[in-house]
């Protein structure tokens, strides 16, 4: 079934054992590599024995809390809809509509289920039990939670680099800290500094000297060094030099 259905552009079952089943579905004939792909999931149920379903009880979890974080996201931008500044920066919401979706039909949903349903149509003959192929395939599992971890890391680092507002925080947060405003550290943003690197966030070395902390946060944000200079004139917002390196990003 699965097999058949492989040229769906829809379709998260693609590991190689339903590529190569597809395959000798079409040249009748069975290659090493579904050979080898399959000795390795007999292989898996050998060593893991009752605990073969682990693997989808771990993959629903991470589409509960991926889903939760999704929906706190949504929930916040519509909270924001009528502020400027939110509809200029904030950029297109379809890649995390789309991992969405992804998590809603083949994590949390028996999307197994859904293919039959939509190879043979409703009320067919095949008796499935619910998440059958996922209870029974734990590198599948593992592959779609790798592939969803990733995919939302991915987006999240080009998303909070676009808005901007992770890394005008960590300005802020290091602004108060060196002028005493502020004494207990922030672990999380002390992490993060420490992953992108200081050199890389602030353009530099992170500066002691309050009166450089507007101007690094200026080319963090992508202004050009010239706007510093001695004989610039006075310039409407709009009309800032922007570096032709554009904004710090986070490193991917």
């Amino acid at each position: 079934m699965l097999a058949r259905s492989y040229n769906s552009n829809d379709n998260a079952f693609n590991d190689a054992i339903v590529r190569g089943m597809r395959k000798a579905t079409e040249t009748k004939e069975v290659s090493i590599s579904l050979t080898l792909a399959c000795q390795v999931l007999v292989d898996t149920h050998r060593v893991l024995g009752t605990a073969v379903t682990d693997g989808l009880q771990n993959l629903r979890d991470m589409g509960s809390r991926s889903t939760s974080a999704l929906s706190k996201h949504f929930n916040f931008l519509r909270s924001m809809d009528n502020q400027t500044w939110v509809r200029v920066n904030t950029p297109s919401e379809k890649p995390l509509l789309d991992t969405a979706t992804l998590i809603a039909r083949w994590v949390r949903a028996d999307g197994m289920a859904k293919l039959v349903e939509e190879l043979y149509g409703p009320g067919h003959k095949f008796k499935v039990e619910p998440f059958e192929l996922m209870r029974n395939h734990p590198t599948m599992c593992g592959y779609l939670r790798f592939a969803t971890d990733s995919r939302l890391h991915f987006i999240g680092l080009h998303y909070c680099s676009d808005i901007g507002n992770v890394i005008t925080m960590a300005h802020l947060y290091h602004a108060a800290r060196q002028s005493g405003y502020l004494t207990t550290p922030w672990a999380d943003m002390d992490m993060l500094v420490a992953i992108h690197g200081e050199e890389h966030l602030f353009v530099g070395k992170a500066p002691a000297d309050p009166k450089l902390f507007a101007d690094r946060l200026a080319l963090a944000a992508g202004l050009s060094p010239q706007l510093f200079a001695r004989n610039m004139r006075p310039l409407k917002s709009d009309k800032l030099p922007q570096s032709t390196k554009g904004k710090r990003r986070f490193i991917s």
